[in-house]
Order: C-alpha cells, then sequence, then structure tokens
C-alpha cells in the first residue's frame, strides 16, 4: 500500500501544479480584459471630463490660459490700457501674433482684462 501512496503523491503534485498554472492563467486573462475595459471607459469618458473640466472654469471665473512669446511693453499702453497704433501695425506684421492681437483688443484697441498678463513694465522709449 506504501507504493499506491507514494504513487498517488507525485500525481496529485502534478495534478495541482497544473491548476495553480491554469488559476494563474485564467488571472492573467481576466487582469487583461480589465486593462481594455478600462482603457475603453477611459477614451469615452474623456470629452466628458474636459467638458465638466470647462464648465468648472467657466463657473469658477477662470479661463484658460494662452502660452505666447507676445509681449507688449506698457509704454505702448496707456493709461486705460489701449494699445497705440504704432503698436498695432507693428504687431500685424507677426502673423503669428494676428490672432491673439484680434483676440486680446476691443474695438477701441482697450486690451481686454483677461489679456493684461501680456504687458510687461518697460524703461520707456
Amino acid at each position: 500500500m506504501n507504493l499506491n501512496l507514494s504513487n498517488k503523491l507525485p500525481q496529485q503534485a502534478w495534478l495541482n501544479a497544473v491548476v495553480a498554472l491554469a488559476a494563474v492563467y485564467v488571472v492573467y486573462k481576466l487582469s487583461q480584459g480589465l486593462t481594455r475595459v478600462d482603457d475603453g471607459l477611459q477614451t469615452a469618458t474623456k470629452p466628458i471630463g474636459g467638458l465638466l473640466s470647462d464648465i468648472s472654469l467657466w463657473l469658477n471665473g477662470s479661463h484658460e490660459v494662452e502660452v505666447t512669446d507676445l509681449q507688449i511693453p506698457s509704454h505702448l499702453v496707456d493709461e486705460n490700457y489701449r494699445l497705440s497704433d504704432e503698436a498695432i501695425a507693428v504687431y500685424n506684421r507677426i502673423p503669428k501674433h494676428r490672432a491673439l492681437l484680434d483676440a486680446a483688443l476691443l474695438p477701441d484697441r482697450t486690451i481686454r482684462t483677461e489679456y493684461r498678463y501680456l504687458i510687461y513694465q518697460s524703461q520707456g522709449v
């Protein structure tokens, strides 16, 4: 009988090893499926997250910050934040600044409040 028991023990060990490998494989495949689901949900919810962020910014009175190399020296702006005609003529010759100036200026050449960060203190001419 000892021989039968000793023969069953290696068979049981092999069976346990196969079951353990199968369990690891199943967990691996499930994690791959969950990763795909997570990636899909991330792609699907990205526009919604952007919209919620925009609404939150709007409700808080914030706005997106635009990175630009446009800087306006303070001597080109009067006390009412109005840009001089000469400055507008110069900046309009630079194509990358033209669109930003259109957004930043009111019809009377006054710089909108949200764009006044572009003004830096200069020593004058």
